[in-house]
């Protein structure tokens, strides 16, 4: 079992790791309604199109604060479950975090952007999806307490917190894809 208590160690440490990064962590709500960022508001095509990429931005890196807060009590609970191995906790913990991670990609994905950044927008938001499905992968594997297969979609999440943390950081934006 000590291999096992090392393999959540590394979990939990992933995940914080892509929190921080991401811009992401929580506010202690443990219910998926209430630890999602605000859903935009509505725009035309039109408002859509004349979003400035300083706006465009602002509205993320708002969304990515939200998230961080809405994940950093899951970030706790990770580290908990990782130092006792409560597999179950860590499968728990992960499958909240994929649906929080879930929810910021699909309100990224529906910000005003200027018309020539929309592939940027379209790129981070799927990066925050293909995360949430790792996640959920990682929670399958760690509930069965697979810990080859923890292992690869460990190195998946890492590979996935590098590119969302590049395509971000290339952007310009402060909070998402940033540890500070």
């Amino acid at each position: 079992m000590r291999q096992a208590g090392a393999k959540a160690a590394a979990l939990g440490a992933a995940l914080g790791a892509w929190a921080v990064a991401a811009g992401c962590g929580s506010s202690g709500a443990s219910d998926p309604v209430t630890v999602t960022a605000p859903a935009p508001a509505a725009t035309s095509t039109a408002a859509a199109a004349a979003a400035t990429k300083a706006q465009f931005i602002a509205a993320a890196d708002e969304l990515c604060l939200k998230a961080r807060e809405a994940l950093q009590p899951l970030g706790d609970e990770l580290d908990a479950a990782a130092q006792s191995s409560d597999f179950s906790q860590l499968a728990s913990v992960l499958r909240r975090s994929a649906t929080v991670l879930e929810g910021l990609g699909a309100r990224m994905g529906s910000l005003a952007v200027p018309a020539d950044d929309a592939g940027i927008r379209r790129e981070l938001a799927a990066s925050l999806q293909r995360f949430a499905d790792l996640s959920r992968r990682t929670a399958d594997a760690a509930a069965e307490q697979d810990s080859d297969r923890v292992d690869v979609y460990l190195t998946d999440l890492n590979s996935e917190t590098d590119r969302f943390q590049g395509v971000a950081q290339g952007y310009g934006f402060h909070r998402c894809g940033n540890t500070g």
